[in-house]
């Protein structure tokens, strides 16, 4: 048999740095998940509580829109969080136990 170079298993050049930048995305929006649930859990936002806008909120933590817009759609489905169109965002009211 002759000697064959190895090949290194290589993607296609920027797919790593894609998945980086997806993997980064994704911890920072759930930072803030994790950093506005936490103030709710802790009563640091209350029930009724109005939440700053998107725009806002990207500003606040260093993201992009898209990045926190994503973080409120976890909140709203981890029912921690309400929308009023038109109005803003809310601190949802917690269930009686």
């Amino acid at each position: 048999m002759y000697d064959e170079p190895r090949r290194a298993h290589h993607r296609a050049p920027g797919v790593n740095r894609a998945c980086q930048l997806r993997n980064a995305r994704l911890i920072e929006f759930r930072r803030i998940v994790d950093d506005i649930a936490g103030k709710i859990k802790n009563g640091e936002l209350k029930p009724g509580d109005k939440l700053p806008s998107t725009s806002k909120r990207a500003e606040m933590y260093g993201v992009s829109n898209n990045t926190a817009y994503r973080a409120l759609v976890i909140l709203h489905d981890r029912e921690l969080i309400i929308g009023q169109q038109g109005r803003g965002t809310y601190v949802a009211e917690r269930p009686a136990k």
